[in-house]
């Protein structure tokens, strides 16, 4: 009976410790995005809204095509912010 206790206690304690660790890592995280977000100019933030498909595949005849120079341009030109 005793360790069914202190296993519940346990339990009950990393519940409390896990979720404040989480939030201060996502504090610092918050940061840090909010530091470099106020360095960008308003083409540059416009530019992390962007995403941009890298490949796509024909339906028919399940052929990949790949993008590569385009998506270059498109991150050298307009600074996307994803793929």
């Amino acid at each position: 009976m005793i360790k069914y206790f202190y296993s519940i206690a346990f339990v009950l304690f990393l519940m409390g410790i896990v979720p404040a660790a989480a939030q201060i890592t996502s504090s610092r995280s918050s940061l840090w995005t909010d530091s470099v977000y106020k360095t960008l100019t308003n083409d540059e933030r416009i530019g992390q809204l962007m995403v941009v498909r890298l490949s796509t595949i024909d339906g028919k005849t399940k052929k990949v095509t790949f993008f590569e120079k385009e998506v270059d341009s498109l991150i050298q030109r307009y600074n996307v912010g994803g793929i």
